[in-house]
């Protein structure tokens, strides 16, 4: 798989103003590699040197260096490419002191690139907007717009007409603002003031999902964001599928600056949602899409493990049906757990009943004993919880139906569990 990012260019300390390559001046030549899965990496032909004379850095020291400390660069040679900037950095090479001067490499939690460079005061905390483009969701979005008329001949010349339409669905909540909006390209203001003779012309549309938030926010804030979207998209669709990298755009002066993000994430297997393979649209969900956002967000922080286990499920697909099997099972007895919590109770009379009748000193141990064995006799079982789970789906389940089902489910898990499968050549 080829990687998201693999260039040469100059690196240099952005904010060190004491360091002795803290300039484009005296960077040092080297590689920076991104992968599909966002770990970044960099290799530098020399050293970024702190003090003089440079010295190793001692082994028993902590390799990682404090958030704040930033390593700039220009990618490509001086007058093209792109500008970068590495964060959460962790030196990984290893040296003795008669190697000096050595190559360094670094690896970091986080990549930043833009077209301009980057300033000494750069903010981290004072994004705007984040972007992204919904490559491969075209056919869940359905919002596909350009149409060409028929030929119109006069004499030599043919007329052919192109119509679009750019679509924009905005959703605004407290938390922020949400939009779906389409960005056509090859009919922009330049094509009314270059009426020349053209060989090729391009028409492209475009998707972004777009979140605003109520104020500026963290890099941290949007990533997390960002996850979210992800995994609204995958329950609504039915399976993962990995979005492009995001972009982070901070607003100065009514003019935008543009980020491209790259962070360490979960690679997913290529999947490209088509109409034959999804579980709604977002032609169903054009009134409600904004609520649905929100109301995940809060949920999934409400509701932990019940939901990740499915979500990293649909990530990452187990090997084998049982393990598959048994991860569902787990989220939904998580689930259940949490639902049921705010309704938990006191034990049950019958068992404080019990446990009353212990009230000779010698029996201490016995009642200890005996409080531990009663702890969770009030939980319902696994079949229960399955069984309540499915039944509170606005689904015209049959019952009888649904309580066998539970029951086979919970007895298939607990095989599983504690034999290994089930016993003999049972199916």
């Amino acid at each position: 798989m080829a990687n998201a990012l693999e260039q040469r260019g100059f690196f240099w300390w952005l904010n060190e103003p004491n360091g002795q390559t803290n300039s484009k001046e005296t960077s040092v030549p080297g590689s920076l590699t991104i992968s599909e899965a966002g770990h970044v990496k960099l290799d530098l032909d020399g050293a970024l040197w702190y003090a003089e004379p440079p010295e190793p850095q001692p082994w028993g020291e902590s390799r990682f260096l404090p958030r704040g400390k930033w390593i700039t660069g220009r990618l490509g040679s001086y007058g093209d490419g792109g500008h970068v900037l590495l964060d959460g950095l962790e030196r990984t090479d290893f040296s003795i002191a008669d190697e000096i001067p050595s190559p360094q490499s670094y690896k970091a939690d986080l990549c930043i690139t833009k077209d301009s460079p980057f300033d000494t005061d750069f903010n981290l905390a004072s994004f705007d907007h984040l972007r992204i483009e919904l490559v491969r969701l075209e056919e869940w979005l359905n919002l596909d717009s350009i149409q060409i008329g028929t030929e119109q001949v006069n004499d030599v010349d043919v007329e052919v007409a192109v119509k679009y339409k750019n679509h924009n669905f905005s959703y605004k909540t407290s938390d922020g603002t949400i939009s779906i909006e389409s960005l056509t390209l090859g009919a922009g203001i330049l094509a009314s003031l270059y009426q020349h003779p053209q060989r090729n012309l391009t028409f492209k549309q475009t998707h972004w999902l777009i979140y605003t938030p109520t104020s500026q926010s963290s890099i941290e804030s949007l990533q997390n964001v960002f996850t979210r979207i992800e995994e609204l998209l995958a329950l609504l669709i039915g399976s993962y599928c990995q979005l492009d990298w995001p972009i982070v755009v901070q607003r100065n002066d009514d003019l935008d600056s543009w980020h491209r993000f790259y962070f360490l994430r979960d690679s997913v297997p290529a999947f490209e949602p088509n109409h034959w393979f999804m579980w709604t649209s977002f032609d169903v969900l054009r009134e409600s899409f904004g609520d649905l956002f929100f109301a995940w967000k809060a949920l999934r922080e409400q509701s932990g493990a019940g939901y990740y286990l499915y979500l990293a499920e649909l990530r990452n697909p187990l090997p084998y049906t049982e393990h598959r099997f048994v991860n569902l099972i787990w989220a939904l007895e998580s689930l259940h757990r949490v639902k049921r919590s705010d309704t938990a109770t006191s034990p049950s009379e019958r068992i404080q009943r019990i446990l009353n009748r212990f009230n000779d000193k010698a029996d201490k141990a016995d009642l200890k004993w005996l409080e531990g064995k009663l702890k969770y006799a009030d939980e319902p079982s696994l079949e229960v919880r399955i069984f309540e789970t499915f039944s509170a789906l606005p689904l015209n389940l049959d019952k009888a139906g649904l309580r066998k089902f539970s029951s086979r489910c919970a007895q298939r898990r607990n095989q599983i569990s504690h034999q290994g499968g089930p016993p003999g050549n049972e199916p």
